[in-house]
């Protein structure tokens, strides 16, 4: 047999959910700024699935090149074309600004914790 359950509570806490006159905002520009908000956000989402779809798409072309038997046109090349063609989406079809900030290239971090791997290793 079962052991016996905790009783559930007869009230959820009272901090548990917001009223709905909390939740909804009040005027129009607080409307529009939840808006934009909302909107970068997917397209940060978005971003960071468009580069692990395109490191993706780099080892799979990569590895078919391979076992093609074409070696001259390194997976590295495969990678920048990849990343071109992913950059022209971004730019002129769906006109993202935060897409392309989000995915902009951080020297500060590949200084720090990429190229010393690379050197070290």
């Amino acid at each position: 047999s079962a052991p016996p359950s905790a009783p559930l509570p007869s009230a959820p806490p009272e901090n548990w959910a917001l009223r709905e006159k909390d939740c909804s905002p009040t005027n129009d520009a607080e409307l529009m700024h939840l808006v934009r908000e909302s909107r970068d956000s997917a397209q940060h989402h978005w971003a960071v699935v468009s580069g692990i779809g395109g490191v993706a798409l780099t080892i799979i072309i990569g590895e078919l090149l391979k076992r093609v038997g074409i070696f001259r046109l390194a997976e590295a090349g495969v990678g920048v074309a990849v990343g071109a063609l992913q950059a022209a989406l971004v730019s002129y079809v769906f006109h993202a600004e935060s897409m392309q900030h989000a995915e902009r290239f951080d020297d500060e971090f590949f200084m720090v914790w990429l190229l010393p791997p690379i050197i070290f290793a």
